[in-house]
């Protein structure tokens, strides 16, 4: 729901509210909103915060639910980056260390060496993927697999 259609739903709860002068409106759960995002709300969110995380998971899926528990449900700029620091979803870390290596031609990369380096320059994937785990934020999703983020948002 957009803001304007959430706070039309809370003011007929409050108006047909069997507590007369109702005052405050709670969310007490939170289907659909996992990785600690329906923590993050509490009971009483904002609504325009509260619409902004549920229209991210309905638009790119639970991996947003994942992002918006990292970086944090009130911050605006790094939910909208969201698309830019998404790397997908891969069978593992590995997996997504090797995609990077065959994305920029890393089995290129020593094709210039003198033949006697050649056998000494290898990049493999599980020390890409170690390497990199300190620079990238990595989920398992609930099939699991793997959603990789750019840590530094």
């Amino acid at each position: 729901m957009d803001v304007e259609a959430l706070d039309r739903a809370i003011g007929f709860i409050m108006r047909n509210s069997c507590q007369p002068d109702a005052e405050e409106c709670a969310v007490f759960a939170y289907r659909g909103f996992p990785y600690g995002v329906d923590l993050a709300l509490g009971e009483c969110p904002d609504v325009r915060t509260l619409s902004k995380v549920a229209k991210g998971i309905e638009g790119h899926g639970l991996a947003f639910a994942a992002w918006a528990a990292y970086v944090g449900v009130e911050d605006d700029e790094a939910l909208d980056q969201f698309s830019q620091r998404f790397h997908g979803e891969f069978q593992s870390p590995v997996a997504h260390a090797e995609h990077l290596l065959a994305t920029f031609g890393s089995k290129e990369a020593g094709a210039d060496a003198p033949s006697w380096l050649r056998p000494f320059l290898h990049l493999n994937g599980r020390d890409c993927a170690r390497e990199l785990a300190s620079h990238l934020h990595i989920v398992e999703a609930p099939n699991g697999r793997t959603w990789v983020f750019d840590a530094d948002y």
